[in-house]
């Protein structure tokens, strides 16, 4: 599941779990934001950047990957 802001992968880890797919800054910022608020981990970045957006849905930076995070249960 795609999302683009911080909110949006909260709702989705909490209601539907599973992969999110977010694109991302190279920041080392970005992945400990998203474990502190999120309690989610990068688990993939894919060779393949497809979907890449233009902005960190994180930090509003370039954004420079496409990331898959999720929660360990």
């Amino acid at each position: 599941t795609d999302a683009d802001s911080l909110d949006e992968l909260l709702d989705i880890l909490n209601h539907k779990g599973g992969y999110v797919r977010l694109s991302v800054s190279a920041s080392p910022d970005v992945e400990q934001i998203i474990k502190e608020k999120a309690q989610a981990t990068a688990r993939v970045i894919p060779f393949h950047q497809q979907g890449l957006k233009k902005t960190c849905a994180i930090t509003g930076e370039p954004a420079q990957r496409v990331v898959l995070f999720a929660r360990a249960y």
